[in-house]
């Protein structure tokens, strides 16, 4: 494979994921951890998509499994002038919480364009707790620590091909703000106003990632898709900031709603006493 998971090799072994055995009886409902991780803005669409759609209705399956989903999407409640090192705690802590609920977590990583952003410095003591690589972004820490060094049976990656839906007309007319949510750029110059372009190296990093999952990865864990552009939503997120809606996504999603079905019933199958 490529250099962008030599990590491997440049952190400690990680041990293979063992899933906890089943608690006796079912006078208690048990925990299904759900871990999301993605990049913010441009990945909203999907991620709204899926919360809305997919997310809701795997819920309503656990339910008939005496199982509690639990989303952990911290993006979505992401401050976004939280102090960079409090991001990445509450990353490490919620991903590990998810490993003592399930053993292998449920783990969905959603991908477009942006490698995401790199910490300048990572405290020492998470540092250790997830061998982190320098040069690495968070959410490319995610997906190492999550599914890659244990290669997680329970991961599910769904890699977004392309940025077609920006030449649309109506995306034109959003401007170079709104393009700069999907993809990572760098200052060009240092004229006033500050212009922007995209980041070559980060691109590049995105693109090896993304390599490297469906090399590593069973077929099954991976989707790829190309979705359409929509509309833009009046919702925003963020100060002077844009929502674009997506068309597309419903086999992505659905790809993403089969896959977890299958994981949960081999893990916890239903047999055990499904509610009635």
């Amino acid at each position: 494979g490529g250099r962008a998971f030599e990590a491997e090799a440049r952190a400690p072994s990680v041990a293979r994921a063992v899933r906890p055995p089943p608690r006796e009886g079912w006078d208690e409902w048990r925990q299904v951890r759900l871990y999301v991780s993605s990049t913010f803005l441009d990945m909203n669409p999907e991620r709204k998509h899926l919360v809305r759609r997919t997310l809701k209705e795997l819920g309503f399956f656990c339910r008939s499994q005496r199982l509690h989903l639990l989303v952990c999407d911290l993006r979505m409640g992401a401050r976004h002038e939280a102090p960079p090192e409090s991001i990445i705690r509450a990353c490490i802590n919620e991903l590990d919480r998810a490993k003592a609920e399930n053993g292998d977590p449920f783990f969905l990583y959603l991908g477009g364009n942006r490698y995401g952003w790199i910490p300048d410095e990572v405290p020492a003591d998470l540092a250790r707790r997830w061998g982190w690589v320098e040069g690495f972004s968070l959410t490319a820490m995610e997906v190492l620590e999550g599914a890659w060094r244990s290669r997680n049976p329970n991961a599910f990656f769904a890699l977004r091909d392309g940025m077609g839906f920006t030449e649309h007309p109506r995306f034109q007319k959003r401007g170079a703000e709104e393009y700069s949510n999907f993809v990572d750029t760098v200052r060009a110059g240092a004229g006033s106003p500050a212009t922007f372009k995209r980041d070559a190296w980060s691109h590049k990093r995105q693109q090896r990632l993304h390599s490297e999952i469906e090399a590593r990865f069973d077929s099954s864990q991976v989707v790829r898709y190309t979705p359409g552009y929509m509309s833009a939503d009046s919702e925003n997120l963020l100060p002077k900031t844009l929502s674009v809606k997506l068309s597309g996504l419903d086999p992505m999603s659905a790809s993403t709603l089969s896959f977890f079905k299958g994981r949960i019933q081999a893990l916890y199958p239903a047999s055990a006493a499904p509610l009635l």
